[in-house]
C-alpha cells in the first residue's frame, strides 16, 4: 500500500509540474494534457527503476 501511495505522489507532482508549465506558457489545453501525459509515463518509468532497485 505504501508503494502505491509513493507512486501516486510522484505522478501527481509531475502532473502538477506539467500543468503549471502549460499555464505559464499559455499553451492550448491539448498541450497541457499532453505534457501531463508524458510526465505520467516518465514518473512510471522512474518508479519501475526505483522499484526494481
Amino acid at each position: 500500500m505504501k508503494n502505491i501511495i509513493i507512486w501516486l505522489v510522484i505522478a501527481l507532482v509531475v502532473f502538477g509540474i506539467g500543468f503549471l508549465l502549460g499555464m505559464i506558457e499559455f499553451l492550448w489545453p491539448f498541450n497541457i494534457f499532453l505534457s501531463a501525459f508524458v510526465g505520467w509515463h516518465i514518473a512510471g518509468w522512474a518508479w519501475d527503476h526505483l522499484y526494481k532497485e
